[in-house]
């Protein structure tokens, strides 16, 4: 009977996967990626005008010089979506966002995380991976689904 109710629960567990990955994609591009940012704590930001923009890449960037040049988006109708794994004590993690997808009037962003495994050869270097993205502003916002924190 245990087995029975594991393999039901296994099931509806898939059938929830397949049904949140409905929907209509949305093409997104990647802004920047990388493992050095400078935001030490794992999260998600919703971007929307120029001014969050500027904060963001300037918090992204604080621990490098020369901060490379802020890429034009036009936010009237480009929204701009970033996750952040926090600091990480060795490399070999990664955040990215899989898929953006359009389910009623609102954005469904995909994060995934990587993570070693204790016998991965990685650098022994603190890294803050990262993901910066942006698509199609939708009417209803964006939700997230997938393992990046909310930030604070």
């Amino acid at each position: 009977m245990r087995a029975v109710a594991l393999i039901g629960s296994a099931l509806l567990l898939s059938a929830c996967a397949t049904f949140a990955r409905q929907g209509e994609p949305i093409d997104f591009q990647t802004v920047d990626r990388g493992t050095h940012s400078g935001i030490q704590q794992a999260g998600r930001r919703v971007i929307e005008d120029n001014e969050q923009f500027a904060a963001l890449w300037a918090d992204l960037y604080r621990t490098r010089r020369p901060e490379p040049p802020m890429p034009d988006i036009d936010f009237e109708h480009e929204i701009v979506v970033a996750v952040f794994q926090g600091q990480q004590p060795t490399g070999g993690y990664a955040v990215e966002v899989e898929a953006v997808q359009r389910v009623g009037r609102q954005a469904v962003v995909h994060v995934a995380q990587t993570v070693p495994e204790p016998d991965d050869m990685v650098t022994m270097a603190l890294t803050s991976p990262y993901h910066v993205v942006r698509f199609a502003r939708q009417d209803d916002g964006v939700e997230f689904h997938g393992t990046a924190e909310q930030a604070p």
